[in-house]
């Protein structure tokens, strides 16, 4: 729209047309209406961190000092774009090992509190001894039967702490420690942060505030506090690539990439290749991860129930045999 001389207020007011969100389409309204009254961009994305990203409102001042809104526009969009479809493939191989184990949770609950104690009458009225692995199974029952409501409440509990700023960071450390998930997690996470570090470079920020601004983006609490640090070691005139190489919360591999860049003078093109490069790597983990829950998952609660079904049957089997 810019490129074909429409006012700035009037193509937002547009996209505010094509947003799904009432809430949406109010905040890029009320954006439109603010440049109308002769408000930077820049600012009126500032004065809303809920909405926008805390680089966002950087990127754009750097194009409106610079007079190159709309070429920066289009970086942004890309970066955007690239931020979108890292959360999805974040959230989508979160959410399907945490559906599928709940499943299964719930399926042997159901197993546990319905199937077997409906046996157990049938048992009582024989009399008879029963097998240990029924044995088992009714004192299993016995155990979910009494434990399905502080399993529930706990389970809120734990939702709960986890929403917590310190239970989040626990849950994080513990994350990142899961097989294949893990490295999952890093990937996604060091992907956003140099892919958008590589944006704000070529927009033409100066290091230290971008590296700033892009420490709020990692998941990992430890980088992120590095981050922070890095952006005050290269404001005093400290490189980069062995800042990153004497931190523990980093690879050699991203100080090598970090250092060909500073070699070659194009740090933001580096990181760009390398950040398209780590979020393909987190499409294989993710798809790895999904490949890998599914079977483990359906053949556990395969035994399980099946185990379930072979304990309760087997004494009617006995108690058949000895009728005869």
């Amino acid at each position: 729209m810019s490129r074909n001389a429409i006012p700035l207020s009037d193509a937002i007011d547009v996209i505010a047309l094509q947003a799904r969100e009432p809430q949406a389409t109010q905040v890029i309204s009320d954006i439109a209406q603010e440049l109308r009254e002769g408000i930077r961009l820049s600012a009126a994305l500032r004065s809303r961190p809920l909405a926008f990203p805390a680089y966002l409102p950087a990127l754009i001042f750097a194009a409106e000092e610079s007079g190159s809104l709309e070429e920066i526009l289009a970086r942004a969009e890309s970066q955007l774009e690239q931020d979108i479809v890292l959360r999805r493939e974040l959230l989508s191989a979160s959410l399907y090992p945490c559906f599928a184990l709940g499943a299964s949770v719930v399926v042997a609950m159901l197993v546990l509190t319905t199937v077997v104690p409906a046996f157990r009458d049938v048992f009582a009225e024989f009399n008879a001894e029963l097998p240990l692995v029924t044995q088992l199974a009714l004192a299993l029952s016995d155990i979910a039967r009494a434990a399905i409501i502080p399993l529930i409440l706990g389970t809120g509990a734990v939702l709960l702490v986890a929403r917590s700023g310190h239970g989040k960071a626990a849950l994080q450390r513990r994350l990142q420690r899961v097989p294949i998930y893990g490295a999952f997690l890093a990937r996604c996470s060091l992907a956003r942060v140099t892919g958008t570090l590589a944006t704000l470079l070529s927009c033409g920020l100066p290091l230290s505030h971008a590296l700033n601004l892009v420490a709020d983006l990692s998941a990992n609490n430890s980088q992120r506090d590095e981050l922070n640090r890095f952006s005050d070691e290269v404001f005093n005139g400290n490189p980069l690539s062995s800042l990153v190489r004497s931190s523990s919360h980093f690879s050699n591999e991203l100080a090598g990439v970090v250092e060909l860049g500073e070699r070659s003078g194009s740090l933001d093109e580096v990181l760009g290749s390398w950040s398209l490069a780590l979020q393909a790597e987190a499409r294989e983990y993710a798809a790895l991860l999904k490949a890998s829950v599914e079977p483990l998952l359906v053949t556990t609660i395969g035994l399980f129930v099946g185990a379930i079904m072979v304990a309760v049957y087997l004494p009617i089997f006995g108690l058949g045999g000895l009728a005869q």
